[in-house]
Formats: structure tokens, C-alpha cells, sequence
């Protein structure tokens, strides 16, 4: 292989390489596509993803087992998910200046 040149096997590796690390951010762009058509924002798609990748990562490393990997990633991500949901009603509420439900209860 000659420097500076681009032949097809080059080429080949290039546009493999492009489609694997653009399907995990394809996959979540259309998540958030459907989440917006209805209704709710999730602007935290990014940092999910990051944190369920790292958790199946170690999750996988540390127990051999891609499944164990694949359910430490969901209990990871669940937290940011609910802290997500947490903080959109209560800046909505305060926002539209009414108390938070617990005091009205």
C-alpha cells in the first residue's frame, strides 16, 4: 500500500468503520424522534447513552456474561432516567407557579 493513496480495501475499511459507529447514534436519534413526536423532551438521550455503554462494559468485563453486562446497563441508566422525569415536572410546576404535589396532598 502506497502512502497517501486510497485504494478500494482502504476505502472499504473506511465506509465499514463510518457504519458501525454511526448506527448506535442513528438508533438513539430516532428514539428521540418518536419521544418528541410525543410530546417529551429528553435531553439527556446523549448522557444515557453514555453511562448504559460504560455500566455494559464494565458490567460485561466483570462478569464474562454480555446478557449480565446488558442488565447492569438498564439498572444504570434507570436513575438518570428517573432523575430526568423528576426535574421536567418539578421545572414545570414551577414554571407555571404551582406547588409541588406532595404539599398539596
Amino acid at each position: 500500500m502506497t502512502s497517501g493513496v486510497m485504494n478500494w480495501e482502504v476505502f472499504a475499511v473506511f465506509v465499514g468503520s463510518s457504519l458501525r459507529l454511526a448506527v448506535p447514534l442513528l438508533l438513539a436519534g430516532t428514539g428521540e424522534l418518536v419521544s418528541e413526536r410525543a410530546g417529551v423532551l429528553n435531553m439527556s438521550i446523549e448522557g444515557m447513552m453514555l453511562s448504559g455503554a460504560f455500566a455494559a462494559a464494565v458490567g460485561s468485563w466483570a462478569t464474562g456474561s454480555p446478557m449480565a453486562g446488558l442488565l447492569i446497563c438498564i439498572i444504570a441508566v434507570l436513575p438518570v432516567a428517573l432523575l430526568q422525569n423528576v426535574s421536567r415536572k418539578l421545572i414545570s410546576r414551577w414554571i407555571l407557579k404551582l406547588p409541588p404535589p406532595w404539599l398539596t396532598s
